[in-house]
């Protein structure tokens, strides 16, 4: 599915940038280098990847200290630069630079990154992306930010960079569970086992799960993620029957968990994201049981 969605947003650059444009930046950028002779390709594509997720970082943790020259640094610092928004396509280093300020103003209040994503494209050559939040004059805002990462020049630089404002969810609040929103598919050789998660609208987020064997649904479950007055919440009800509730214990940028120690079993329940895999996990009062899912 990351593949998929990195072709559809290659695509939309196409569409916004020309095809002259793409030509013009093909050309002002040197073509990466093979990998080494006898080093395995998963090794090539895991290097590329740390390295892009480093520059990445820096280029996020640049912009919440409003560092000016670090934020710079992260850039392709020449005319094959180009940033796309709401408004089209910019070209250019000194554009970037001419537009970015030396001082606090013109820099978000905050801003808080979720679902970092990154996926190799070729040797040299990543995609990134991950959704926003962030706060101008108090006003928050929500949406998606791309970046292309290509080692050029001896270093690794951002080639393309993208902002997309989207709907923002109904409370802030339920910003740690976000990263669950999707399809999600474990697929044995016998058994297929799918969750589905809604986005976070209305301080809720609705789910639910199946378990297929063969062309048989053995069992399914309805799930309700949901903000209470002591914060976030996780409803499960197996077989549709009696709700159980488990409340949001632990939280990172890619895993929440949530318990409920007067739950027969389980009594905590965790989910762990790495780009397109999800890991549920359920414990507590009975044998563990994981599941290792992959977004469809």
């Amino acid at each position: 599915m990351l593949a998929a969605d990195a072709h559809r947003c290659l695509s939309r650059f196409a569409r916004c940038l020309g095809s002259a444009l793409l030509a013009a930046l093909h050309a002002c950028t040197p073509t990466p280098s093979p990998p080494t002779a006898g080093v395995a390709a998963a090794d090539v594509a895991a290097a590329d990847v740390a390295a892009a997720r480093a520059l990445f970082e820096q280029n996020l943790r640049a912009i919440q200290a409003k560092d000016r020259a670090a934020y710079l640094a992260c850039y392709r610092d020449d005319e094959a630069l180009v940033r796309v928004g709401p408004d089209g396509p910019k070209l250019g280093f000194a554009e970037l630079a001419a537009h970015t300020s030396s001082t606090t103003r013109g820099w978000p209040e905050s801003l808080e990154p979720s679902d970092v994503q990154l996926h190799w494209l070729a040797p040299g050559w990543v995609y990134g992306s991950y959704r926003y939040r962030v706060v101008f004059d108090g006003v928050a805002s929500e949406g998606l930010s791309e970046r292309v990462f290509a080692r050029q020049d001896g270093r690794w630089q951002i080639m393309v960079s993208t902002a997309f404002g989207g709907p923002a969810s109904s409370d802030a609040r339920l910003a740690p569970v976000a990263f669950l929103a999707g399809r999600w598919v474990e697929q044995g050789p016998d058994r297929t086992t799918e969750e589905v998660w809604s986005p976070a609208r209305g301080g809720t987020m609705l789910g639910h799960s199946r378990t297929l064997e063969g062309d048989t649904t053995t069992s399914f479950e309805f799930l309700r993620l949901e903000l209470t007055t002591t914060g976030v919440e996780l409803v499960a009800l197996p077989g549709g029957l009696t709700p159980t509730r488990f409340r949001l214990t632990t939280a990172t940028a890619t895993r929440v968990v949530f318990t409920n120690p007067a739950n027969d079993y389980p009594q905590r329940i965790s989910y762990a994201r790495e780009g397109p895999r999800l890991t549920a996990r359920i414990e507590g009062g009975g044998p563990a049981h994981e599941w290792r899912y992959t977004r469809d």
